[in-house]
């Protein structure tokens, strides 16, 4: 497997965890918690979107 399908996987689990936690947070009316796992999905996609620019520029 190459390096794009584990980072499909990576991004895929992710998105299943968040989706879970926003309805939970929803759920629960704690809107917190849902913002809070929105900000870091978005957080963690964009270090590895920056981090895979440095790496592909860096070759």
């Amino acid at each position: 497997m190459g390096l794009t399908g584990i980072l499909l996987l990576i991004v895929l689990a992710l998105s299943v965890i968040m989706i879970k936690l926003i309805v939970d947070g929803i759920r629960d009316k704690d809107w917190k918690k849902a913002l809070v796992s929105i900000v870091i999905f978005i957080s963690i996609i964009l270090l590895m979107y920056f981090g895979l620019l440095r790496f592909i520029t860096s070759m």
